[in-house]
């Protein structure tokens, strides 16, 4: 009879535990959720030279849902002289983390960030990549241009840190990647890498190769790198002056 009385204090305490362990979740899920909400964010035209190197002007946020929202860019047609554009994306605050997604081509890339195994993927349709140091070797130069918008979308939204230009100077840097006005003297080469130093390493190849490939006007004039996890999943962006006509930009 002595051994009975010890299942009814196991099942009390198996109960504490349970319940205090998904107390803690919640808590935990809270935290994460909180991180990522934009009910704040309405409008910004002070972007940083991420987006801007996007031909970007202007970005606002609209919320959906509780954990929904829709950002929709401005910006220039790099194709086709004074045509504007707009972009979508959507953003979802799940349990983990939060996604970021846009469709091109009827096609939807999505940027998964999960807070709980520090992780992070890209998702093309139904295939998707954990980012690694594979990823940035094997995967294609359109998709690694897609992902790199879906990068900089997400540190415009979320890293207060990075550097913004004012909103004249947005605008102009947008309208100067675009070549839609005369001040069309700045050129940027963008990296994205697993790390900080990957992501400058590849942008500045990119931008050596530019200067060497019939541009030896063009002078680097300062860099930038942000990234998604601490000092993981980067993007950096060299700033090039090909006149002397560029000073307004700083």
């Amino acid at each position: 009879m002595k051994n009975f009385k010890f299942y009814p204090i196991f099942i009390a305490t198996l109960s504490f535990c349970l319940v205090q362990c998904s107390s803690d979740n919640y808590k935990k899920d809270e935290v994460i959720s909180s991180k990522y909400q934009l009910e704040e964010f309405v409008k910004k035209t002070n972007l940083t030279p991420y987006v801007a190197n996007f031909a970007v002007y202007d970005l606002s946020v609209e919320k959906i849902s509780v954990n929904s929202f829709k950002v929709t860019t401005s910006n220039y047609d790099l194709s086709t002289v004074n045509k504007y554009l707009k972009s979508y994306y959507y953003i979802d605050v799940v349990q983990d983390g939060v996604v970021l997604k846009t469709t091109i081509d009827n096609v939807t890339y999505k940027f998964l960030k999960n807070d709980i195994r520090d992780e992070t993927f890209f998702q093309i349709d139904d295939e998707k990549f954990l980012i690694n140091e594979d990823f940035f070797t094997k995967m294609s130069t359109d998709n690694t241009l897609v992902f790199s918008n879906l990068v900089s979308v997400y540190i415009e939204l979320y890293d207060i840190d990075a550097k913004r230009f004012n909103s004249d100077v947005t605008k102009k840097v947008a309208a100067s990647i675009a070549n839609k006005t005369a001040s069309g003297c700045l050129k940027f080469e963008s990296g994205v890498g697993l790390t900080g130093s990957g992501s400058k390493l590849r942008a500045s190849m990119d931008t050596q190769e530019y200067i060497s490939d019939g541009n030896s006007d063009c002078i680097i004039v300062g860099s930038d790198t942000s990234c998604v996890v601490d000092s993981h999943v980067c993007i950096t962006t060299v700033t090039m002056s090909c006149s002397t006509s560029c000073s307004w930009w700083n």
